[in-house]
Parts: structure tokens; C-alpha cells; sequence
């Protein structure tokens, strides 16, 4: 199964805090962030390939705003795939700011190859 969870931010500031998505099957999750407008998620994107190996997650910026990553997926990363919990799919800035804004360890999954696109930037630290 391939679906898409879709946060849209029309303007202001919003944060999500504590919540770990997991996918259920192969899933993008997209933040479509307008001009103006910032979306903090305080949590990380899980896997669990070990059970179902086709379950990908990848994290998508869209739109001019803000999105920032907050999470350490560091612990949650392994070189086997059995035992990986870190996000396996792409990032991929299509438009505006992808901020990684952790204190310690990856921000972006170790798993994921990162994209940014003509005008797309990523920034931060983590």
C-alpha cells in the first residue's frame, strides 16, 4: 500500500510535539508550508522494515515557509535493515526551508538520501 500524510500550513506557527509517525506501508509524509508560515515537528518518523520490509518512509518539504525537524534519529539508525528504525525514503526539498534544529545526532535520517531542489534550501544543524 502507498499513501501520503499531507500537513498543510496556511500561516503562523505550529509545533507537533511528541508524536512518531509510523507508516503502516509505503508512505510520503508531506509538509506543504506557505510563505509566512512554520510547522515544528518534535518527533521522528519510524520504521519497522524488519516486519514488513516494504514499509518506507520518506519526508517531503513543500511550499516557501518554514519546516523544522527537531528529532535524533541517531539511536534509531542501524546498518542492518532488520534492526533499522530510522526513516528508509527520501528527503526531498522541493521548495522553502527545511531547518534541522536538534541538539544532538542526526536531524535527517542516516537512511535517507537527501534532495534539495531549485528553490529549496536546507539549514540548521544535527
Amino acid at each position: 500500500m502507498s499513501e501520503d500524510f499531507t500537513i498543510t500550513v496556511i500561516h503562523g506557527d505550529h509545533t507537533m510535539q511528541a508524536i512518531n509517525w509510523q507508516p503502516m506501508g509505503a508512505i510520503d509524509y508531506i509538509l506543504d508550508i506557505a510563505a509566512g508560515g512554520r510547522f515544528t515537528f518534535a518527533g521522528l518518523i519510524y520504521e519497522y522494515p524488519g516486519h514488513r520490509p516494504d514499509n518506507v518512509a520518506g519526508l517531503v518539504k513543500n511550499g516557501n515557509g518554514t519546516a523544522v525537524v527537531t528529532g535524533d534519529y541517531g539511536p534509531r539508525y542501524s546498518a542492518n535493515p532488520r534492526d533499522n528504525r530510522a526513516y528508509r525514503g527520501e528527503t526531498v526539498i522541493n521548495k522553502g526551508v527545511l531547518l534541522v534544529n536538534n541538539a544532538t545526532g542526526s536531524g535527517i535520517s542516516p537512511r535517507s538520501a537527501v534532495q534539495v531542489k531549485d528553490g529549496g534550501t536546507l539549514a540548521g544543524h544535527g
